[in-house]
């Protein structure tokens, strides 16, 4: 099973070789239990799109589901999970921290950085909404930390080209 994990995490690296991507700036890890194996990819470096990681990463993943209910299989999977690494994103997740926390729960709309907006609803003064330029919400949580977080993940990814 070793081997098995170990040459999808290989050609992992070296997709992100060729893409200019190094070691330094993404990891990828690889493990292998009784019933399936696994690959973790932490991007290091804010300057790495999430969604360049992601494409190459995912096409190594493998997950059986049962037609008839839709559920996973149990045995020989291989997870892929690609997420940016938590000191990667600290420093501007610090920077959109202040404004998050500023926002008042009345529901009016505060302009955030590179055109995000933002607002607290009335009706549960604890969740946070984030709105795109378009208007299009892309956060929409119960923690200003963690919208914070997810709103520097969507800014260091850079905008949506789908």
């Amino acid at each position: 099973m070793t081997t098995t994990t170990a040459k999808p995490a290989d050609a992992i690296r070296a997709a992100l070789k060729a893409r200019g991507i190094s070691r330094r700036q993404v990891s990828v890890v690889h493990d292998h239990y009784s019933m399936g194996s696994s690959i973790r990819v932490r991007i290091r470096d804010a300057a790495v799109r999430l969604s360049v990681v992601k494409e190459i990463a995912n096409a190594h993943e493998r997950v059986d589901y049962d037609r008839a209910t839709g559920e996973i299989l149990s045995g020989g999977n291989r997870f892929v999970d690609v997420a940016y690494d938590e000191a990667a994103l600290a420093p501007l997740t610090a920077e959109l921290l202040p404004a998050l926390q500023a926002l008042r729960p009345d529901g009016t709309v505060a302009d955030l950085c590179i055109g995000f907006r933002a607002f607290i609803t009335r009706q549960q003064p604890d969740r946070v909404i984030i709105l795109d330029q378009s208007g299009r919400e892309v956060v929409n949580c119960y923690d200003v930390r963690y919208a914070a977080r997810l709103l520097a993940e969507q800014i260091a990814d850079g905008p949506d080209t789908r």
